[in-house]
């Protein structure tokens, strides 16, 4: 982290997980659609913002900036979809298992 910078390196372990033909967020990165990652960070801080995502050396790099002047962002319209129905307040009940008499 840089002052309001934040850079995030990831290294898969397989090379084939860079492959732009992915269908996994991975793959968005390696295309450079950097959007998944930049709604995670919103989700964080509102204020964050992508600056840059590129995939160099067999590794993906994402800059990501978060400055105290900047409007939060808006909630994308499928994050609003998921604030409304339920399942981002699903918690599991844990009870202890049930004795043998």
């Amino acid at each position: 982290m840089r002052g309001d910078t934040v850079e995030l390196v990831l290294e898969p372990q397989a090379a084939e997980l860079l492959d732009p033909a992915h269908p996994g967020w991975l793959g968005l990165l390696a295309r450079g659609e950097g959007l998944g990652v930049e709604a995670a960070a919103q989700g964080v801080d509102p204020r964050a913002r992508l600056e840059h995502v590129a995939v160099r050396d067999g590794r993906i790099e994402v800059e990501l900036s978060v400055r105290s002047s900047a409007q939060p962002a808006v909630m994308p319209k499928a994050a609003q979809l998921m604030s409304v129905s339920g399942a981002t307040t699903f918690r599991f009940v844990t009870r202890e298992p049930a004795r043998a008499q």
